[in-house]
C-alpha cells in the first residue's frame, strides 16, 4: 500500500527543516518506506530528487549518512535501475566515510557498468569499511555482468 500523500509531503518537507534531527529523522523513515516498497512509482522520482539534493547539500554527518542510506536503498529497486546517479560519483570524493560506504553500495546497485571505473579506487581507502563496501559494489557490477547503460533516465 503506497504512503498517502499527505505524510510523504510531510516527510519531504521534513528534509529541508531547520532542525537536524528532523532531517535526520524525515530522510530515515523514507528510507523505511522505499525499503517496505510504500513509495509509489508516481512519487518516486519526487521522493529520489528531495533525498539527492539534501544529501548534497547537507552539512551534519548524521542526517547526511540517513539521506545516503535511504538513496542506497532505493538504488537496490528495480525501478532505479537506470536512474543517473553522476552527482554522487562527483561527490564521492568530499563524503565521510559513512556517507562514502552508502554512495558506493547505491553505485554498485545501479547496475551501470559506467561507475565502475570510480568505486575501484575505494578498494584500498584507509577506512575498512569503504574498502568494504567498494569490494561489495564491484561484485554487485560483477553479478550482474553490468554494462554501461546506452542511456540513462531523465530524472
Amino acid at each position: 500500500m503506497p504512503l498517502p500523500k499527505k505524510a510523504l509531503k510531510k516527510l519531504l518537507n521534513g528534509l529541508r527543516s531547520q532542525t537536524v534531527a528532523e532531517r535526520d529523522l524525515a530522510a530515515a523513515e523514507l528510507g523505511d518506506f522505499l525499503e517496505a516498497d510504500y513509495v509509489g512509482d508516481g512519487d518516486f522520482p519526487t521522493t529520489i530528487h528531495a533525498l539527492l539534493k539534501g544529501a548534497l547539500a547537507e552539512k551534519d554527518e548524521t542526517a547526511k549518512e540517513s539521506m545516503f542510506n535511504a538513496l542506497s536503498i532505493a538504488a537496490a529497486l528495480p525501478r532505479a535501475v537506470h536512474w543517473d546517479w553522476s552527482p554522487v560519483v562527483a561527490a564521492l570524493p568530499n563524503l565521510a566515510p559513512d556517507c562514502l560506504e552508502h554512495a558506493l553500495y547505491l553505485l554498485g546497485y545501479s547496475g551501470n557498468g559506467a561507475y565502475r571505473r570510480f568505486v575501484e579506487p575505494y578498494r584500498t581507502h584507509r577506512d575498512a569499511d569503504v574498502r568494504t563496501a567498494a569490494k561489495e559494489a564491484l561484485r554487485l557490477f560483477a553479478a550482474e555482468g553490468t554494462q554501461p547503460f546506452a542511456k540513462t533516465a531523465k530524472n
